[in-house]
């Protein structure tokens, strides 16, 4: 059972003025998210639920030894269940939109301030709505045959395939609905104009969220060869299939999401306030009933049936030598090359930057011909007039259309790895490693929001040009050093010193022994970002106008910022999704720890051990805050302070 059982559980929400249904579906504190300044309530979405989870696994293999070969094969089985869920968290987010200027549609760069929004009561974006537990499953399938064929005295080879089937996630009572981007909407009836796009519910004869690839076919390759006595090469080459689609699928109809309109006009006036938030009510729950209708107006969690299937390439290739009968040097290289990186989610409804010429005329209210047929909308499809950006968009009838693990993305990660062992001799054991190493790609991945920059959405400002987003992954570490050792001092009996003295000088200062580890790594890369002055799902960056480096980075300004600067609208920014030469503080930290065995009889011992965390109690920043706006370039954080803890344990 995984979940979060948050502190504010069962507060009310109509306390602080916010509509009463708001408490019944999600009864927490709302999470409020102000620009530059730290969030209220549970973050990030983690807010209370429950996800029971279970797998269960079967698998049949044989093996046949003939020869120089050993054959494998074999099959297994893997059904996956994902169930559970949370309440619908309820987020305001508040940036500079509603108070920078002097000019609206074209505010001066560092006017605005995102906590004077707030206390205006003027969110930029914000939502509520209800929430089902899932019951759902995935099946994984594997057929696989190898050889590994000691070729001659010194070759050994690796050789096999397998075949990969993953069948698409199925939720019990048939919730899921995917999204079908040809399709005729049947709205255009109603207008009498063809527009595209539209859900697609699971039926009892066609359960799945999408379609089932059955061409995963991976090969393996891998050799060893002893070159001498003492040294070994060993390579390999595979092709790996993660998981392509995770968790649950969509349920919309069945679960909705009730949007905040912040504005109807580009964010040029406020179309409300706080005290009016959600003043229509929720968007109703309709189960499956409007079919293609169902969200039109609003925004839609999508998942193409016709998805690309996410895969790795990885290979490797290294010599190891042991230059005495203690010691073995490590060298390899290690790449990776992911292709149909999945991403956490893009908006395939972005108006394309083809229409930036039109500049502040894409927000001309024009005549709105959903107007009469779409009763509720989170972008103003259901008022009389729509900006014109809105009609522009691939899918005018929806706002954004989040296509959700969007296997959109490339990656590719190359290392060398220098690794050194040295087995215990005289009471020491070393292992050290060190990785020079670089990781690009042009999406944040599945997991971004475990990423290091804490940057929860995937930061993209153009759907329709990917390869002008690669840059270094958020987790890039070009330099990253480890060593640790494990050392017992030649002192006491049956030791170099020490060897005749009494019990009592023995247990006073034989048996001790001390062991810590070093890690040294290189910051990660930061992103700078500002307020989007964009409209209609398009995505900015920062531009660069100077020089970010100082010669003397603090934690009071960690980097110039007077180089950046928010990019006017209708334009994309200039700058790259992470900096490679912009990077966060590194990581130096030392373990060390102490142990003492007081032997009690010949199978009983005491062991006292002093464990000191960060030893040397070296002040390790946090990142930076990137965001433009109060406090940015500073560092107001740490990692923690040198810990200490003593323990006694009893061996037997």
């Amino acid at each position: 059972m995984e979940g979060n059982d948050v502190q504010s559980n069962g507060f009310k929400a109509s306390s602080l003025g916010l509509p009463s249904f708001i408490d019944t579906n999600s009864p927490q504190f709302p999470i409020v998210s102000v620009a530059t300044y730290l969030p209220e309530g549970p973050v990030a979405g983690a807010g209370q639920g429950a996800f029971p989870r279970s797998a269960a696994s079967g698998s049949v293999d044989f093996v046949k030894v003939r020869g120089p070969h050993q054959l494998s094969f074999g099959y297994m089985a893997v059904a996956a269940d994902e169930n559970g869920g949370r309440f619908h968290f309820t987020p305001f987010n508040f940036d500079t939109l509603f108070t920078s200027g002097p000019d609206p549609k074209a505010p001066a760069s560092g006017t605005g301030d995102s906590a004077a929004s707030m206390l205006m009561g003027l969110p930029a974006s914000g939502n509520t709505g209800i929430a089902i537990s899932q019951v759902s499953r995935t099946w994984f399938h594997g057929v696989y045959l190898q050889d590994d064929w000691k070729a001659t005295r010194k070759l050994t080879l690796n050789l096999g395939i397998r075949w990969e089937v993953q069948r698409p996630v199925t939720d019990r009572y048939n919730r899921q609905a995917s999204f079908d981007y040809s399709a005729v909407n049947p709205i255009s009836s109603a207008v009498g104009q063809n527009y595209l796009g539209q859900l697609v519910f699971a039926s009892s004869s066609n359960r799945g969220l999408t379609n089932t690839n059955y061409k995963n076919f991976a090969p393996r390759i891998g050799f060893a060869y002893q070159f001498m006595p003492k040294l070994v090469m060993r390579g390999g080459y595979g092709i790996f299939y993660p998981p392509s689609y995770r968790g649950t699928g969509p349920a919309p109809g069945f679960s909705s999401d009730t949007p905040y309109v912040a504005s109807n006009d580009g964010g040029l006036t406020p179309a409300n306030t706080l005290t009016s938030a959600f003043s229509g009510g929720l968007v109703p729950v309709s189960g499956s009933a409007l079919d293609g209708l169902t969200n039109v107006g609003q925004s839609v969690t999508a998942v193409s049936r016709t998805r690309k299937t996410y895969y790795d390439q990885q290979w490797t290739y290294g010599i190891q030598y042991a230059p005495t009968s203690h010691d073995v040097i490590d060298l390899t290289y290690v790449g990776n090359h992911g292709v149909h990186v999945v991403t956490s989610g893009l908006n395939l409804n972005q108006l394309d930057p083809k229409y930036f010429s039109m500049g502040n005329a894409l927000l001309n209210q024009v005549s709105n011909p959903f107007f009469g047929h779409i009763t509720s909308s989170g972008c103003s499809l259901d008022q009389p007039t729509i900006a014109q950006g809105q009609l522009l968009r691939p899918y005018p009838e929806f706002c954004d259309i989040n296509e959700n693990q969007d296997p959109a993305g490339s990656s590719s990660y190359n290392a060398l790895q220098v690794g050194y062992t040295h087995r215990l001799t005289q009471g020491l054991t070393l292992l050290g490693s060190y990785t020079f190493s670089k990781f690009l790609d042009n999406v944040g991945g599945p997991e971004n929001w475990a990423s290091a920059s804490a940057n929860f959405s995937e930061n993209i400002r153009n759907v329709y040009n990917l390869a002008a987003e690669k840059s270094v992954d958020a987790t890039d570490t070009p330099h990253s050093f480890v060593l640790s050792y494990v050392y017992e001092l030649p002192v006491g009996k049956s030791k170099k010193f020490g060897s005749g003295m009494n019990g009592v000088l023995n247990q006073v200062l034989g048996g001790w022994q001390t062991s810590g580890t070093l890690t040294l790594k290189e910051g990660f890369p930061l992103t700078v970002t500002g307020s989007n002055t964009n409209n209609f799902g398009v995505g900015q960056h920062v531009n660069v106008v100077g020089n970010y480096h100082l010669a003397n980075p603090s934690p009071t300004e960690w980097f110039n910022t007077g180089a950046f600067a928010t990019a006017p609208a209708w334009t994309l920014g200039d700058a790259p999704r992470y900096f490679s030469d912009l990077r966060a503080p590194g990581y130096r930290n030392f373990d060390l720890s102490i142990q003492k065995y007081f032997p009690v009889t010949e199978s009983v011992r005491i062991q006292f051990r002093l464990d000191m965390f960060n030893a040397f109690n070296h002040p390790n920043f946090y990142s930076p805050n990137t965001f433009i706006g109060g406090g940015f370039g500073t560092i107001n954080q740490a990692w923690t302070p040198r810990l200490m803890q003593a323990a006694l344990k009893l061996y037997w």
